[in-house]
């Protein structure tokens, strides 16, 4: 999708840009909704109630639901929230209503809306209306039970139009229809963060300069886990780990031009984990696992889900695999000390050996859509509601503030810029699918003795089988 500056935020800005909920893939929560988009412009509707298109909600509360505590943008918070606020209160003076946020229950979300859709006898009950979800409570359920609004039966949303994320609307489409989108270009969603403390300490060119270069390659890489893997104190256990965290196989996958799912021309999940460079790719860090550069939890079996981010910002890994969420988390704020003393970086998995004259891909893991339940009274008039909320446009200026409150320095700073604009990320699909989700953290850890070939050609098709199940319908 090519990246416009002119392009559509979602109902709520300022303060989604602080945190994403996701659920990892082994289990564990990570809680971080991800940012939305600014305002950078106040329109100003027609005054008459109405507006051009003639509507008038009536006054109507309109519910819009997350698993995150949510609330209209604070107008004194920053001049980008001021414009997101002015811009949502004329929308519901012109059409004539409003919006209640609801927080969900992550641990009881879709069960919460099924019970709601159940018991409603009109839709005027419902617990919500619009809501963010995970593509996984997608697949079997929401979509395929009924439960959501497909957008070809609206008059107002059109999932073609520019301003919707088109591999999201991949990930929304079920018998033809889709069911949900995401309005925005992908926030920085998973990077790896590196240390640049400690790169400056052991004399390594920075990966920002690599990847300038293009020089962020598989041999560096190796080179660089050499130096960065050490026991400091010769006991013969090691002390330092060069890499380590979640999410790394995409970036690896990606970066070597492999792939993890593609849809075929009916809209159909292929798992096409078999190939070559997507092997290759696993292979390599598989090796780099065996050599011992990666970090493992430790073998007590108490440490948090959360355990390698610690270390980062303790300084034993040197390299991790996180959501870039947790960078203001590392730097930390006037109210809460960050949790790193060392300079951090955001960088992606090196340019593999099939991929040298490759662009860097960054590959985003965890992420939302947005959906409107098909029970909602009168679900035109959410559906309306929601594109109108939507209409506005992003402001630079809004992500040079939210970024810089996240990093600590102007290059870094430029590469989640770039990240967010250029639109240099890519979408495993491997993991929106809890069949195929599940079954990856079943089979990859056998990689390690078994080798990555072996394991794929023995997975392939009981991996299909349980995508096609999902798509049975179809």
């Amino acid at each position: 999708m090519k990246i416009t500056k002119k392009l559509i935020a979602l109902l709520l800005v300022a303060a989604m840009a602080l945190s994403f909920a996701a659920c990892g893939g082994d289990g564990t929560q990570d809680v971080n909704p991800t940012p939305n988009g600014g305002g950078n412009a106040t329109p100003t509707p027609d005054p008459s109630i109405g507006g051009i298109e003639g509507m008038n909600l009536n006054g109507r509360e309109v519910k819009r639901m997350y698993w995150w505590a949510e609330a209209e943008p604070d107008p004194n918070a920053s001049l980008a929230s001021q414009e997101q606020y002015n811009f949502n209160q004329e929308i519901y003076k012109t059409y004539n209503f409003t919006i209640k946020y609801v927080e969900g229950n992550y641990d009881t979300y879709v069960a919460d809306i099924v019970k709601s859709v159940s018991s409603s006898q009109d839709g005027k009950d419902l617990k919500t209306d619009i809501t963010d979800l995970a593509p996984k409570w997608l697949f079997p359920g929401l979509i395929s039970a009924g439960y959501l609004y497909a957008w070809d039966d609206s008059k107002w949303l059109d999932a073609n139009d520019e301003k919707w994320n088109q591999e999201i609307k991949e990930v929304c489409t079920y018998n033809g229809k889709v069911y949900g989108g995401w309005l925005m270009p992908f926030y920085a969603r998973d990077v790896i963060f590196w240390n640049q403390t400690m790169f400056q300490q052991e004399g390594l060119t920075s990966l920002y300069t690599l990847m300038e270069n293009k020089q962020w390659n598989w041999d560096t890489f190796e080179e660089y886990c050499k130096k960065l893997t050490q026991d400091t104190d010769s006991d013969s256990v090691t002390d330092i780990y060069a890499f380590g965290g979640s999410a790394l196989e995409p970036h690896f996958i990606f970066n070597n031009g492999g792939k993890t799912l593609e849809y075929d021309e009916n809209g159909k999940p292929v798992w096409v984990m078999d190939d070559a460079k997507t092997i290759e790719a696993l292979q390599f860090l598989t090796d780099m696992q065996n050599a011992g550069y990666y970090a493992t939890a430790p073998s007590d079996g108490n440490a948090n889900w959360d355990w390698y981010q610690t270390d980062f910002a303790n300084s034993k890994i040197a390299m991790v695999g996180f959501g870039f969420y947790q960078s203001k988390t590392f730097t930390g704020n006037d109210e809460t000390p960050g949790t790193m003393a060392d300079t951090f970086g955001i960088a992606t998995a090196p340019l593999g050996d099939s991929n040298l004259d490759g662009d860097y891909i960054w590959a985003v893991s965890d992420f939302n859509v947005t959906a409107i339940l098909a029970a909602s009274y009168e679900v035109e008039e959410v559906a309306f509601a929601f594109n109108k909320l939507s209409d506005t446009e992003i402001s630079e200026n809004y992500w040079d503030d939210q970024y810089e409150s996240e990093v600590k320095d102007a290059e870094t700073l430029a590469w989640a810029k770039k990240i967010f604009w250029e639109d240099v990320n890519q979408v495993d699909y491997l993991r929106i699918y809890t069949v195929t989700s599940d079954g990856w953290y079943d089979y990859n850890g056998r990689f390690l003795t078994e080798g990555v070939q072996t394991v794929i050609e023995e997975v392939k098709a009981a991996q299909q089988a349980l995508l096609d199940d999902l798509f049975s319908g179809n």
